[in-house]
């Protein structure tokens, strides 16, 4: 009893000292139930951390084969430049080029990781595609009698009419209630605050007429899946256990995914996304079964990465062949737009990239000059004018140098959001417009953006109750379009207490009770691996020290000796120097701690540490035995843990 008094008096004391502090703070979010903190981008801790990458090119050489829509004849032409191969010839030497129609993976195993190479064929000059080739490969080679050198291979997908999707549709001049496209484009790990600070330009670009921002969104999940399936489904991971097992294939397909409503209401669908192994519905998981969308880069994606040698850029997989894995998803998708953004019927299309941002906070950097100048191609093609974008993103840095500075606690948990409504939208809906400026900073989560993309299509609706179906996780979500309650809290928001950022924090480190609580926090993981059936494979952990333990300040007075509080704490263990943050409660009476594992976050690269096993979640806190490392640099902390 006399312990948790003690305890209660220092915590009534640390809420103090951060009640003065918080006083002179300012915020993103300022209500009575949500003090979420302002966050300045450009620091000295983050500053000094930054290395300033150049823009490169994969290769210096020129496509020799282009791909070129003849609109007259509907179809594609393939055009041969030999003049762009002179360099490879010498005397009697000519060039021939051919070709490899490619196909997703047939219907028995993982039809989303494979491909079929259907039929190889020379490639003549003024090729016509056929109208059911959707993508090749192509390869071109210099010929002297019996010598045959490879010169040039490369990929290319075509955005080909089918099934009544096509271009050819008359013009749409704007109906008197027309259905707005929606194109969605993603940046992995890319929190709003670091878009501003690594992506100069196209934060100056998202600034302009008709863009609107929400600074109060906060993550619902640890990765991209939990994110984007909020976003594109209304459920949470857990939820949809509820339906099949995500491990599984065929699970994903079950899924209610927006993209098939848009469907229903009659809209064309693209999806592509590069980096096929941390690709967000692939990653340690089957993918779909059958093809999501009408339009689907994966195929090509994964037979590029898979024939081609890796190209290394910035020590990483960011090329695919001859090009920026990037640049075929936006390539793709200016493809998708030049062919439909005039037809009758209206786009859905979702395009991600992970190259330049999954593992790097400040490899945007160079990614900003070309990321814009996409944009203005897309501009020049009538997308804004016509439909309604959004500029996104899953979460922020959750490993590596930002995530480790005091801030990265709170970057981690804000992912951008852009929308940009095109002029005749803002003038037909001026109410709803309204409303989405006025949500600006309010508290707002990845459930919100579901329940918009669904008003999209529901926009005659006039309250939130009018649109249906409600997300299946969080039914009192709503859309941006209608007011966010002002005293809203993470828990009506659908998010849980380790990813709000609503709660003040009193830093704690220090106090007396902060390495008993340290060490039984190690214990709960060591003892998850034992419930596990771990423990053959994963070593157990040693705590080595604290770097920070904080009180998250609960907004209700009532503090009894037995209530249980929040706190986050970072900390470091070995084997492997692993760096791990828990958010957990603390019952003051009992001295029991809770939290959920499945929460856990690693804040540093941990992909060599868990080769031996396939869980998502376990590679999180399993440090394989067969992968310890004898001499590992001790992360520093502020408090020894021995």
């Amino acid at each position: 009893m006399a312990k948790a008094l003690l305890l209660l008096c220092c915590l009534l004391a640390a809420v103090s000292r951060a009640a003065a502090r918080l006083s002179n703070e300012t915020y993103f979010v300022n209500s009575a139930f949500c003090k979420m903190p302002y966050v300045d981008p450009f620091t000295a801790d983050v500053l000094d951390a930054i290395a300033v990458n150049k823009f490169a090119k994969c290769r210096d050489d020129k496509d020799i084969v282009i791909a070129e829509y003849d609109f007259e004849l509907n179809a594609y032409r393939l055009r041969i430049r030999e003049e762009e191969a002179m360099s490879w010839f010498k005397v009697n030497t000519t060039l021939e080029c051919k070709y490899a129609k490619i196909a997703r993976g047939g219907s028995s195993g993982s039809p989303d990781n494979t491909f079929r190479v259907v039929y190889r064929r020379t490639l003549p000059q003024d090729y016509i595609v056929p109208p059911e080739v959707q993508y090749m490969l192509v390869q071109c080679s210099v010929v002297n009698g019996k010598e045959k050198r490879i010169v040039q291979t490369d990929g290319i997908a075509f955005v080909q009419d089918y099934e009544e999707r096509s271009s050819e549709e008359h013009l749409e001049e704007l109906a008197e209630e027309p259905k707005p496209s929606v194109i969605i484009f993603g940046i992995d790990s890319m929190s709003r605050i670091n878009l501003r600070r690594t992506m100069h330009r196209t934060f100056r670009y998202v600034q302009q007429a008709g863009w609107y921002t929400l600074q109060g969104l906060n993550k619902v999940g640890d990765n991209t899946l939990p994110n984007l399936l909020a976003m594109l489904t209304g459920y949470s991971l857990e939820d949809v256990a509820a339906i099949c097992d995500v491990q599984e294939q065929g699970c994903f397909d079950q899924l209610p995914f927006i993209w098939k409503r848009f469907k229903l209401n009659n809209y064309t669908t693209a999806m592509a996304e590069d980096c096929m192994d941390i690709s967000t519905f692939n990653y340690l998981k089957p993918g779909f079964a059958k093809q999501p969308v009408d339009y689907y880069l994966r195929p090509l994606m994964v037979a590029m990465e898979k024939s081609f040698q890796p190209n290394p850029f910035y020590d990483e997989k960011t090329c695919v062949g001859r090009h920026l894995s990037f640049a075929y998803v936006w390539d793709f998708a200016k493809q998708f737009i030049q062919r439909f953004i005039r037809t009758s019927r209206p786009m859905f299309g979702l395009f991600w990239t992970n190259s330049f941002t999954h593992n790097k906070f400040d490899k945007s950097i160079a990614l900003d000059e070309l990321f814009v100048e996409y944009f203005k191609q897309f501009e020049s093609n009538g997308l804004f004018n016509r439909s309604v974008v959004i500029l996104t993103s899953d979460h922020g840095m959750r490993t590596g140098v930002l995530r480790r500075i005091p801030t990265g606690y709170l970057e981690e948990r804000m992912p951008m959001f852009y929308i940009h409504l095109p002029p005749w939208f803002r003038r037909r809906y001026r109410r709803l417009v309204a409303n989405l400026a006025k949500n600006r900073n309010r508290l707002s989560s990845t459930f919100d953006i579901y329940m918009t993309l669904q008003h999209l299509l529901q926009l005659q609706s006039t309250t939130n109750a009018d649109i249906q179906p409600n997300s299946a996780t969080c039914p009192s979500c709503q859309s941006l379009f209608f007011p966010l309650p002002i005293n809203r809290t993470c828990s009506e928001a659908g998010i849980t207490e380790k990813w709000c950022t609503c709660h003040p924090t009193a830093t704690v480190t220090t106090e007396p009770y902060a390495l008993k609580m340290s060490r039984a926090v190690v214990q709960h993981m060591n003892d998850e691996l034992v419930e596990r059936n771990l423990t053959d494979l994963c070593a157990n952990y040693t705590l080595v020290g604290v770097t920070y333990l904080d009180y998250k300040i609960a907004f209700s007075s009532n503090l009894t000796d037995d209530t249980s509080q929040y706190y986050v704490i970072q900390f470091a263990t070995q084997p492997n120097a692993a760096m791990f943050e828990v958010t957990f409660s603390w019952n003051n009476r009992t001295a029991a701690v809770n939290m959920n594992i499945q929460e856990i976050s690693r804040l540093n690269f941990y992909g060599h540490d868990a080769k031996c096993i396939n869980d998502p979640i376990a590679k999180k806190y399993c440090i394989c035995k067969n992968a310890i490392r004898t001499t590992t640099k001790t992360p520093k902390t502020t408090t020894a843990g021995i």
